[in-house]
């Protein structure tokens, strides 16, 4: 019975700020963030629904059918028990804290426990500060952008995101950060006019020809390599024969006197 009351006494904290339908998850918009998002399912169901706002003594949720379309039900509250799983993910300033525990979510949540978290979060910030963001060229943005492809079909990706991918999202926080972003900037503006990328709303699209560039760019560096090592051995070659030519005449000159 405790157990039960301790998962609805959080529950019901965390609908006091629910989430809206679409979640920023990337700065700037990410930064004002402040909000609950809360799915469960009981032990004996397999999927999780994730549930809106509290409706007197039931809960207005959402599930998923087996064609992925949301199907909006009614939970009753009488129908949370003590084998009820909650998954309760807060969404602050730029950072998610996510709590499987409803115990542990009070705890921290209440107490403000996540606050230290943060200022410990601060501090990784400031030593992340010091350091140089090193600045990827544009074929390294590339092949980064089609192994992506490769893996999610379908991505787009911004600026922002982009840069969180690189450098950790961190990065919006440093002294360099706006700088860094105008370059990515760039260097994505400068794909779709060649041709690798497509400029949709809402990021950038990896076309065909990425594969292609990215293919040809790697056969010429490879080629360039085996150039480089083709003469690396003939200088080695050289060395040889001008030692062996020496120890030749060193012998023949031994040999006369």
């Amino acid at each position: 019975m405790i157990k039960k009351w301790i998962v609805l006494i959080a529950m019901n904290v965390a609908l006091r700020r629910p989430s809206p339908n679409r979640i920023p998850l990337s700065p700037p918009r990410a930064l004002r963030n402040n909000f609950f998002s809360l799915s469960a399912r009981n032990e004996d169901e397999d999927s999780d629904f994730l549930i809106k706002r509290k409706n007197g003594e039931a809960y207005d949720a959402i599930r998923w059918s087996d064609e992925g379309e949301p199907v909006e039900f009614t939970l009753l509250q009488c129908a949370i028990n003590s084998d009820t799983i909650i998954r309760i993910s807060y969404f602050y300033k730029g950072y998610e804290f996510i709590y499987e525990s409803p115990s542990y979510f009070l705890l921290d949540v209440l107490l403000g426990l996540y606050k230290i978290k943060i200022l410990s979060g601060h501090m990784r910030q400031a030593v992340y500060n010091r350091k140089k963001l090193v600045r990827y060229d544009r074929m390294d943005v590339l092949e980064f952008l089609v192994e992506q492809d490769i893996r999610t079909r379908n991505n787009l990706y911004g600026e922002f995101t982009l840069a969180a991918e690189l450098y950790t999202a961190r990065w919006i926080y440093h002294p360099n950060g706006q700088e860094l972003r105008r370059y990515l900037t760039k260097i994505l503006e400068s794909l779709v006019v060649s041709g690798e990328l497509r400029k949709e709303q809402g990021g950038y699209r990896v076309q065909p020809k990425a594969y292609e560039t990215l293919s040809q760019y790697q056969n010429d560096l490879q080629k360039h390599e085996d150039a480089i090592n083709v003469g690396r051995m003939a200088n080695r070659l050289t060395v040889i024969i001008v030692i062996v030519g020496a120890l030749s005449i060193a012998v023949q000159y031994s040999l006369s006197s």
